[in-house]
């Protein structure tokens, strides 16, 4: 007579229907019977949290699954209620070793069942904004990126412009402009650990395919210097790629603009062009075809990397 009588979904878990094993998630004391479906499983000896318990007799050399793989054969008759560990589970016949090993035929990815899709009619569709390289935005913003802390209130000042009421209105496809600043970029050694998270950082945050256009605002002297940026990250863009002619993008500075009132006025005609340019070729790159969007990306991606290669070479 059982010890103990639990339900099963009180200790043991089912990974998947037709598994071999059933997984212990508390300790089952040996002599407790498991209930489930109305059918008692006597649990035949103490199984750890965690471990691996027999559901139905299997024999010696049977494969055992859990989660519906193979997992491993077993190496004698395992009865129902046994804990399945390394003493009766193991890679097969030989366990691996000589001519008595056990071979396989591996066929990758064989139980992939095809997928029934819903014709094109019926797919539910957002109204997003398709980016030139595939990638999907829910928004269409303009970033303001400091590439340093000295021109982080310039940035505000440019952002502030948009932000007034009715700012936008000449403008229905953008969403906002976002002003991005921080507290680094000077001070920095040149492809130190710091350096390469702040690039990788604000580059992603450039790069958003939430962000339909930005613009780089430098001090001009700062260590994470703006063209740096652009092609560490690949922030290279893809019209000038498909024409093979890569251009940076839009960046200004405070000391070559002669001044922070003038970079902000500068900064304010950049954002209108990025918002008048975005206004045009928010859906136009939905004509491109895919396999022009990827290729367009490998060859940003390539860029950036070649970047960084060179750098490490020359450090």
């Amino acid at each position: 007579m059982a010890e103990a009588v639990l339900e099963w979904n009180a200790a043991a878990i089912l990974l998947r229907e037709g598994d071999d094993v059933g997984v212990a998630k508390v300790k089952i004391s040996g002599g407790t019977s498991l209930v489930r479906d109305g059918r008692e499983l006597l649990i035949r000896s103490d199984v750890p949290p965690g471990h691996k318990f027999a559901l139905h007799p299997i024999r010696s050399g049977q494969p055992v699954r859990k989660y519906g793989q193979i997992i491993g054969y077993a190496l004698a008759d395992i009865q129902p209620g046994e804990w399945v560990h390394t003493r009766n589970l193991g890679f097969g016949a030989g366990q691996g070793a000589g001519d008595t090993a056990l071979a396989l035929d591996y066929a990758y990815a064989s139980d992939i069942p095809a997928v029934d899709y819903y014709p094109e009619a019926q797919q539910r569709t957002f109204p997003g904004f398709l980016r030139a390289d595939g990638r999907v935005g829910t928004r269409n913003y303009v970033s303001l990126v400091s590439t340093v802390n000295c021109s982080s209130s310039t940035v505000r000042a440019i952002a502030d412009v948009f932000r007034a009421p009715g700012a936008l209105a000449d403008f229905p496809g953008i969403d906002g402009v976002n002003p991005l600043i921080h507290k680094s970029g000077c001070g920095q050694h040149l492809g130190g650990a710091d350096y390469v998270q702040l690039q990788r950082t604000i580059g992603g945050f450039a790069d958003h395919p939430n962000v339909g256009g930005y613009l780089l605002v430098g001090l001009g002297c700062e260590m994470n210097q703006a063209i740096a940026l652009a092609q560490n990250e690949g922030l290279i863009t893809l019209d000038s790629l498909a024409a093979g002619r890569p251009q940076l993008p839009p960046t200004i500075t405070i000391q070559e603009s002669g001044g922070v009132r003038k970079t902000v006025q500068k900064g304010i005609e950049e954002t209108q062009i990025a918002e008048e340019g975005e206004c045009r070729t928010s859906y136009a790159a939905a004509t491109l075809q895919p396999d022009r969007r990827h290729q367009l990306r490998r060859q940003r991606w390539q860029l950036r990397y070649h970047r960084q290669s060179r750098a490490r070479h020359r450090g």
